[in-house]
């Protein structure tokens, strides 16, 4: 039975087995990841929220989206960027904002 040889050995730990991918931070946003771009923009807009109350409707955003067929192959970023933005309004309308305007809201997108 061979043995590798320890130079052999050290070459195989220097080589990756394969990359993993966060698609949360982007090249268009210099890596930062979305939650945190948009939460910038909330704040940009003085959305009367706390960043706890914008994760819970971040978070709630993103699996409402995974789990239904709401996003559709013809739509632009901007298009999907801005339906994201409504399903995370209207939760925060139901549980913590009563009084955001429409005007407001529209600012963000």
């Amino acid at each position: 039975m061979s043995h590798p040889s320890p130079s052999s050995k050290k070459e195989s730990l220097k080589r990756p087995g394969g990359f993993i991918f966060d698609y949360g931070g982007t090249i268009d946003t210099r890596g930062c990841h979305w939650g945190k771009m948009l939460w910038h923009a909330y704040e940009r807009q003085q959305v009367p929220v706390s960043e706890v109350a914008f994760r819970e409707a971040y978070v709630y955003a993103e699996r409402t989206l995974g789990k239904n067929p709401i996003i559709q192959s013809s739509y632009t970023f901007h298009t999907t960027l801005k339906v994201k933005l409504r399903i995370e309004m209207d939760y925060l309308r139901e549980r913590y904002i009563k009084t955001l305007s429409t005007t407001e809201e529209e600012h963000l997108v």
